[in-house]
């Protein structure tokens, strides 16, 4: 951490162990929607046929804000910018997770970035099963 904000960004690898096939879920913990930090959540499907995701967010109570469905092509990328903010009209959440549900094909690598408002410098966040 920077005494004007935070640098720095990493993500690690994925095995396809580590992936999630259907009705396998994983968190996305520690993200943040406030006047400080904004979070994206990224979807991956590393699978050889398409799948479907919902993406349920929470504050740091637990109590349910949202969610969203998304359906990626095999090797397809898709990110959801500011889900907190779209889906759960967060602007002043300090604490929250997000629960990643796939509901059909297998594959799928979750990951989110919180990121600094300051720098525009990004910290990833790595699915936890």
């Amino acid at each position: 951490m920077e005494a004007n904000g935070t640098v720095g960004q990493e993500y690690g690898s994925y095995t396809s162990a580590s992936a999630l096939g259907a009705n396998q879920s994983a968190l996305l913990p520690q993200l943040t929607e406030n006047a400080a930090y904004r979070t994206n959540i990224s979807l991956t499907n590393a699978g050889a046929a398409t799948a479907a995701v919902t993406v349920y967010l929470f504050d740091g109570s637990g109590i349910p804000l949202g969610s969203y469905d998304v359906a990626l092509a095999p090797g397809e990328f898709a990110q959801a910018n500011q889900p907190f903010l779209t889906y759960g009209q967060q602007t002043a959440m300090d604490a929250g997770f997000a629960l990643v549900t796939v509901t059909s094909g297998s594959g799928v690598i979750a990951s989110a970035s919180v990121v600094d408002n300051v720098t525009h410098d990004p910290t990833t966040v790595a699915m936890v099963r």
